[in-house]
């Protein structure tokens, strides 16, 4: 019990002196019930915008495209959520980076040619770039 007690105190210590937890990245694990659409899900913890991105609109070419691509990556599995800059949009809609095992799912999209790098101030924004450049060389979905 003792030796319980003081492993807590020099965790609790070490924690409080370097200030470990904004070292680590805040990630969480949710279910994926649903795609909504390109850049849209819904999660075991509501309504999730994936951040960076913009996929075409109902109306607009590659819409069924970019849906079926989440759809195949995400739809009824468990995935990481990272947190940007805000936390929500204007609809109340979680804006999270999400990721499946090692793939980085906003990214991927982009990548594919599936979305649009979207937003400014970015913490992935040179990834993002480099993404959407990718596609647009080799003239990939939108890009096409």
């Amino acid at each position: 019990m003792k030796k319980l007690i003081i492993t807590i105190i020099i965790v609790v210590i070490i924690y409080g002196v370097y200030n470990i937890p904004n070292y680590l990245p805040s990630r969480e694990t949710v279910f994926v019930d649903r795609v909504i659409d390109g850049d849209t899900i819904e999660t075991s913890i509501g309504t999730v915008r994936l951040l960076g991105i913009n996929t075409p609109e109902t109306n607009e070419s590659y819409y069924d495209e970019s849906t079926q691509e989440l759809k195949f990556l995400v739809e009824g599995e468990f995935v990481q959520l990272e947190e940007g800059s805000r936390n929500k949009d204007v609809y109340k809609r979680l804006l999270r980076y999400v990721y499946l095992d090692e793939v980085f799912v906003n990214i991927e999209m982009v990548e594919n040619g599936l979305a649009r790098k979207f937003g400014h101030d970015l913490k992935y924004d040179e990834e993002f770039s480099e993404a959407e450049q990718f596609a647009k060389e080799n003239k990939l979905g939108i890009w096409s």
